[in-house]
């Protein structure tokens, strides 16, 4: 996609660009405005395209629903976050009626996160230090979170009966999703810059991103079952770019992307003594990225045995970044270790379930299908999850507060 437009807003811990099987949509360099393409429509975008038009402030982060291909939400400096139906045509003329408004927050909103396995359940988070966790088919969060400090990073675990953020007070946090109660907390990075983290969910794992005290790059593992310190700490470089986390769960790999430079680094997340290991990198020093989207694994080419393909928003362009494991026999056998069943985009509970306590790990997709030119099935996840014994009250603000302290880690709030 060539003459595009991106916001100009400045925002460390939003990715400017999403995607999904259908559609990728960027933030544009009009108030308020976002572009949805679909997939074919590659070439030179004119200088008006059309767009989805309404929020009153920059969008600063965006996130297409993870169970329904056609819904896009997008995060802005107004405060709101708005909800778009799109058709299954595409955009194709510019439009600023949404499907809802959301409005919970003080200050911008600007970091979207998916339950990974109820429907319609989404968390966002803000400047204004607050979490709040929606049934978006309401128009109030269900649950507001109050944190100590600003929030850079939100993720679920497997089940979503938990949450953990990175704050700009230097912390790791895990949080009850329901009831706001943080259950385990540590300093993570020395250095105040911001600090992402991706959750890896089959794995328990969390991966932080920041910088040390010399201000140098670094990757943190932490066991969420003990966070008395961080199972290895993995020196990167000395770039002074924030890093942004991509963590494939079928072949547990880690994609680190800078943002403002052409670098993508390669880890894989082993299950021996060293847990984080580099692998590779890809390089393109004169096309610095303003982010990446990952496509989902179901859009693939299993037969070319691609294990990963994203969409990289640059200052003019979108391109596309694959990556595929060399293997002869690809085209003859279904590889099964690097593709085994992959989360499904069916949902498991409601959000009405989620508020009641229900949790459960996302359904699996057995890709073989798509190698034998057959509907790819679903079946459910073999992990056991066990329900939250407290029911979230709809629309309850609940205060991140002090507790006591497991004995497998320390937190002193």
């Amino acid at each position: 996609f060539l003459n595009v437009q991106p916001t100009s807003a400045i925002w460390d811990c939003g990715n400017f660009i999403a995607c999904n099987e259908n559609h990728v949509a960027v933030p544009w360099n009009s108030l308020g405005s976002v572009v949805v393409l679909r997939h074919d429509a590659y070439g030179k975008m004119p200088t008006m395209p059309a767009m989805l038009t309404g929020h009153e402030g920059a969008i600063i982060d965006l996130s297409f629903s993870p169970f329904d291909p056609n819904a896009l939400y997008t995060a802005s400096e107004d405060c709101t976050i708005k909800g778009w139906k799109l058709p299954e045509e595409g955009i194709t003329t510019s439009d600023t009626k949404c499907m809802v408004t959301l409005k919970g927050h003080s200050k911008k909103v600007g970091i979207l996160s998916w339950h990974p396995s109820a429907n319609n359940v989404l968390a966002s988070a803000s400047p204004d230090s607050t979490i709040n966790i929606w049934d978006v088919e309401m128009e109030a969060p269900q649950i507001k979170i109050k944190s100590r400090d600003q929030i850079l990073s939100l993720n679920w675990n497997l089940d979503g009966s938990l949450i953990n953020t990175t704050t700009k007070d230097k912390r790791l946090n895990v949080i009850d999703s329901r009831t706001g109660e943080c259950v385990m907390g540590t300093e993570a990075h020395a250095s105040s810059k911001t600090c992402r983290s991706v959750w890896a969910k089959r794995r328990n794992l969390i991966v932080t991103l920041g910088f040390n005290k010399q201000q140098h790059r670094q990757a943190m593992v932490w066991d969420t079952r003990n966070m008395d310190k961080a199972l290895h700490t993995e020196e990167i470089d000395q770039q002074s770019s924030v890093m942004m986390p991509y963590y494939d769960e079928d072949t547990s790999m880690l994609y680190v992307a800078g943002k403002g430079d052409g670098s993508i680094k390669l880890f894989d997340l082993w299950q021996e003594t060293t847990p984080i290991v580099y692998l590779n990198s890809h390089s393109a020093p004169n096309d610095p990225q303003k982010g990446l989207a990952m496509m989902p694994k179901k859009v693939l080419d299993v037969k070319e045995c691609e294990v990963s393909r994203f969409y990289k928003l640059g200052n003019k362009q979108i391109s596309h970044i694959k990556f595929n494991v060399p293997r002869k026999q690809g085209a003859i056998e279904f590889q099964t270790d690097i593709f085994p069943p992959t989360f499904a985009s069916t949902p498991v509970n409601g959000a009405k379930e989620f508020f009641e306590g229900k949790n459960a790990a996302p359904n699996l997709l057995d890709l073989a299908g798509n190698f034998n030119g057959e509907k790819c099935t679903t079946a459910a996840s073999e992990h056991v999850s066990h329900d939250s014994p407290i029911k979230a009250k709809p629309a309850a603000k609940v205060e991140e507060k002090k507790a006591e302290a497991p004995k497998s880690a320390e937190w002193d709030g």
